[in-house]
């Protein structure tokens, strides 16, 4: 039953949901105390990601006690490695990295895949705070262990997201170079979800090159194996990646079709980045199309929440576009703060797109 919902999981909350229950119920009739932790902690995971905190620090408190019974140093680097996903579910960066670092410092005794992991997720809240510096520190760090432990699936994962980085700051050459990797790994492997994933980033790749038709490609080839295998929550990515390289091209109509149907496409109700970044990509759309006073709403609505949650890459650009629609509409007082923001993570941050 926990193998099913794994097996659901990126297809299927609601069944995996189920799947997880039935294992913790039969685990804990057995006094089975690793398999129901291991499904307490999928439910924990299960309950952050589609938007349910409370459910998620219930299952967390759960994962805790279970922990002390199994008393082993893997069981408490996964507890808090859980409580680092439900911070970053929250936008909480900050806590999320803390929670991150201390779970690699207890994985560092006893599992070098349980690092690697954890180096990941340090890369991708880097990039989230425009901390590229630090982010392919870490991503290097865990390809050198992924190599050394013959970790063929965490070293595909993590070229993959270095092939996303090296979009960031132009470093096409190492991005395609690792990108040809991890779709050979993943090919080989048969792991069409991770394969998928890889042509998400290679698109981005692409589109930072200029070479956009070969981008759209790859987005849609993305968005076929998400259909094909039931990964329907991963397609709103796929419609944000498309809209943007339609926004490059400067046809805007065509960008915001795909930034509204990206925003229709996730879950309702929950105000975390991809939601942020959506509501900005809307608002720099709006602005193009000279509609300002809805663009205008928009930003004022999530720049706020996403400076303050120190989202800095995706703030970058609401302040520009701020900065640029004040500026527009003869309102240069109002500008200024908002261009000094956008150029101060321009010079700090190393993204080629943004100097």
């Amino acid at each position: 039953m926990y193998n099913l919902g794994n097996a659901w999981y990126d297809m299927d909350s609601v069944k995996a949901r189920n799947y997880f229950i039935a294992c913790s119920q039969l685990s804990e009739s057995t006094k089975n105390t690793a398999y129901f932790f291991d499904a307490t902690r999928s439910l924990a995971n299960l309950a952050y990601r589609t938007g349910n905190p409370a459910a998620g620090d219930t299952h967390y408190e759960a994962c805790l006690g279970l922990s002390k019974q199994l008393n082993t140093a893997q069981s408490y680097g996964d507890c808090l490695s859980l409580k680092a996903y439900g911070y970053k579910t929250q936008s909480q960066l900050d806590s999320a990295m803390h929670y991150y670092n201390l779970a690699m410092q207890v994985f560092d005794t006893v599992s070098q895949s349980g690092v690697i992991w954890q180096l990941n997720s340090i890369a991708e809240l880097n990039i989230s705070m425009g901390n590229f510096p630090k982010a392919k520190e870490a991503l290097n760090k865990a390809i050198q262990l992924a190599q050394a432990s013959n970790n063929s699936i965490a070293l595909g994962t993590t070229l993959e997201a270095t092939s996303f980085l090296y979009g960031l700051t132009g470093e096409f050459e190492e991005g395609l170079k690792n990108s040809d990797s991890a779709l050979a790994i993943f090919g080989r492997s048969g792991n069409v979800l991770r394969l998928a994933n890889t042509y998400l980033s290679r698109g981005t790749l692409y589109k930072s090159m200029g070479a956009y038709n070969k981008s759209i490609n790859a987005f849609l080839l993305a968005d076929s194996i998400y259909i094909d295998q039931q990964a329907i929550e991963n397609r709103s990515v796929v419609s944000t990646n498309i809209g943007v390289t339609y926004f490059t091209q400067q046809d805007y109509v065509n960008a915001l079709k795909y930034h509204r149907l990206a925003l229709d496409q996730l879950k309702k109700g929950i105000i975390n980045e991809s939601y942020l970044l959506g509501k900005g990509n809307i608002a720099e759309d709006l602005f193009y199309l000279k509609k300002y006073k809805e663009a205008e709403a928009d930003l004022l609505e999530v720049f706020p929440v996403t400076k303050d949650k120190k989202m800095h890459r995706v703030a970058s650009g609401m302040a520009l576009s701020l900065g640029k629609l004040y500026y527009e509409t003869k309102q240069t007082d109002k500008s200024i703060s908002y261009f000094d923001y956008a150029a101060e993570y321009a010079n700090s941050s190393g993204e080629k797109e943004k100097q």
